[in-house]
């Protein structure tokens, strides 16, 4: 059973603990968010997701297989959602960033000894990192700000959190019963929290 994440704490640990792991991978970037996208069609009802539901999403990246490329987002790409707030707007930015790297791979940009200094996407978009690792350490540190170990953290990503008080009552005086104890949930993460980490995996240095 997975054991759910409660703090910021938690989950940047968790997050960093997924970088190290996957230090050695030789996954593109490109393939990492085709895999991604099959991940988060998971979650395309959701309002928000939790903590441990948000790290299983970039987890997917390494762990399912790449969809293929869908020459179709070509042409979608400047029609595609861009709302910040809403999975499908996510799943948007994501499918725009695949075609983004897949262009870049095509015209040679991506071989340029430079990169690292931020090239253009054929489309105009700018880019600084290109590698699974080095994206979500950047994302990381973008979209949760700078912590460290032991670090005091607040306990949730967004204010809007789902956490139950550790003495709520159930009903009956000072007692917490089963129902209550399960809804004690991971703290949410809102939608437009998880685009913030994917663009911030793109542009932050």
């Amino acid at each position: 059973m997975t054991t759910e994440i409660r703090t910021k704490r938690e989950l940047c640990g968790a997050i960093e603990e997924l970088i190290a792991r996957q230090e050695a991978c030789d996954r593109t970037l490109e393939s990492y968010l085709l895999a991604a996208l099959d991940g988060i069609a998971m979650f395309s009802d959701r309002e928000s997701l939790r903590m441990t539901e948000f790290l299983a999403l970039i987890e997917s990246g390494f762990a399912r297989a790449p969809a293929a490329f869908d020459e179709g987002w070509r042409r979608e790409y400047d029609r595609l959602s861009q709302d910040e707030d809403t999975c499908a707007g996510c799943r948007a930015t994501i499918v725009r960033q695949i075609v983004d790297l897949h262009e870049m791979d095509e015209c040679g940009k991506l071989l340029s000894e430079w990169r690292e200094f931020g090239i253009d996407a054929p489309r105009g978009e700018r880019w600084f990192n290109f590698e699974p690792v080095l994206y979500l350490r950047c994302a990381l540190a973008g979209t949760f700000g700078q912590w460290e170990p032991g670090e005091d953290l607040a306990p949730s990503v967004d204010q809007n959190s789902s956490i139950m008080p550790a003495d709520a009552d159930s009903g009956e005086s000072g007692r917490t019963d089963e129902t209550t104890r399960l809804k004690k949930l991971s703290p949410a993460v809102s939608w437009e929290r998880v685009h913030t980490f994917f663009i911030c995996g793109q542009i932050c240095e």
